[in-house]
């Protein structure tokens, strides 16, 4: 039982494919972190966009603006 947490250790070090699989699965799961942060965006970005997109007497909707913020933060995830 003392040589059991040694054994997986050398199997970890001697099986490369299962340190890439880690490193994948890491990789993946900060990457579906940063996607999802850019579903919702802060109420903060999205009166700047109302207020960039303000034209005289009109105004975009909030719930547009938002839309957009999102769409734009899909855009550029895909596209990097």
């Amino acid at each position: 039982m003392k040589d059991f947490p040694k054994k997986i250790l050398r199997f970890i070090v001697k099986n490369n494919i299962l340190i890439i699989f880690i490193i994948f699965a890491v990789f993946m799961t900060v990457l579906g972190f940063m996607f999802t942060k850019g579903l919702s965006p802060s109420t903060n970005k999205v009166e700047e966009i109302i207020k960039k997109y303000t034209n005289g007497d009109y105004s975009i909707p909030y719930h547009v603006a938002e839309r957009y913020l999102v769409w734009y933060n899909m855009r550029t995830f895909f596209f990097t």
